[in-house]
């Protein structure tokens, strides 16, 4: 009596965390537009609960859930690895068909090659995780099982690109597809570890070509320019220009706030020269930091309605930048930029 109880207490709370993780996303609650990530976790959290209750409330067999083949550790690795490149490929080719369609304009394009590496690395931590699992319980932690858990982060990686469907609709998506996929391959293992074989160093040799590749496009043509500098003046000072964006003078101890909040500064300006009534040309990021670049106002270098330095819009050749006098004049530049949306 008591076991049936708790079965049907732990059916109504998963059904009722599921129904008001959906009503939260509906109503825009705890979380941001679409599942947030608290949402998300009462979703789950329910889901677990539920399916905990269904199955003591009816005494199912949940081991029919897990039941397979038994996978080996060559088997487990060589799957994780095998679709970590295939998701990292996916997200790579729909990053690149995006931009081909000028749905984005502002793109990184080190996400290229970093997409399919930081997949192989995130699935052979995953493979790592689960490989003692099918060692000590092969039952439980079985192809079927494991081919479910990795082929649900291969299916929900490149749906990531997709910002228009809800993160729920993802996650179902993802385990829609995962469920199918497990139950064929644990129908047709031999055919499956064999798929899985071939394939493999092909996704390699992909991913290869493309690090490569990307490396050679910006590595070339920077060794061309640095053998092309003319030589340095003897004794030439390095030249450090560091900017914090939307910093207010007003907040830095060093232009008279309260709190010691730029030591540092201050230190520095002692030895060295500190503008009391330096003031930016425009009022927001790319236009200020074009005229820091150049030494010119916005409407030199921009016409009505362009939006400065996006990436439609670039400085252009009719004025110098810093760094190009910099290059005439022998030094090697470089830029470190922690605004990652931009640039």
């Amino acid at each position: 009596m008591i076991r049936k109880l708790l079965a049907i207490l732990l059916i109504l709370f998963g059904a009722a965390a599921i129904v008001v993780a959906f009503a939260a996303d509906l109503l825009r609650l705890g979380g941001d537009p679409g599942m947030g990530t608290k949402q998300i976790l009462l979703a789950v959290v329910g889901l677990l609960s539920l399916t905990i209750g269904l199955i003591q409330r009816y005494n199912l067999d949940w081991r029919k859930l897990f039941a397979g083949p038994a996978v080996s550790s060559a088997q487990l690795l060589r799957l994780a690895i095998c679709l970590g490149l295939l998701a990292g490929l996916l997200e790579s080719g729909l990053l690149l068909s995006r931009i081909w369609f000028n749905i984005i304009i502002n793109l990184n394009l080190h996400l290229l090659w970093m997409k399919p590496l930081g997949n192989l690395i995130l699935f052979i931590i995953v493979g790592l995780i689960l490989l003692p699992l099918s060692k000590g319980w092969p039952k439980i932690f079985s192809l079927r099982f494991t081919g479910f858990v990795l082929v649900f982060l291969a299916s929900l990686a490149p749906l990531t690109q997709f910002p228009q469907l809800y993160t729920w609709a993802k996650v179902l998506l993802a385990a829609g597809l995962a469920t199918q996929v497990s139950r064929v391959i644990t129908v047709k293992p031999d055919t499956f570890h064999t798929l899985t074989r071939r394939t493999t160093p092909w996704f390699a040799g992909l991913a290869v070509l493309v690090c490569v590749s990307f490396y050679a496009w910006k590595t070339l043509p920077e060794r061309r320019a640095l053998s092309e500098l003319p030589p340095a003046k003897p004794n030439a000072p390095n030249v450090l220009l560091l900017v914090l964006d939307a910093v207010r003078a007003q907040s830095l101890s060093l232009y008279g706030y309260n709190r010691q909040t730029t030591p540092r500064l201050e230190e520095f300006a002692k030895a060295g020269v500190c503008f009391e009534q330096a003031l930016s040309t425009s009022p927001w990021t790319l236009p200020s930091h074009a005229t820091m670049f150049t030494g010119r106002f916005t409407h030199e270098l921009f016409g009505e309605g362009q939006t400065p330095l996006d990436a439609m819009t670039p400085l252009g050749e009719k004025h110098k930048t810093l760094s190009e006098h910099l290059s005439e004049n022998g030094y090697v530049t470089g830029g470190f930029i922690g605004n990652v949306g931009y640039c």
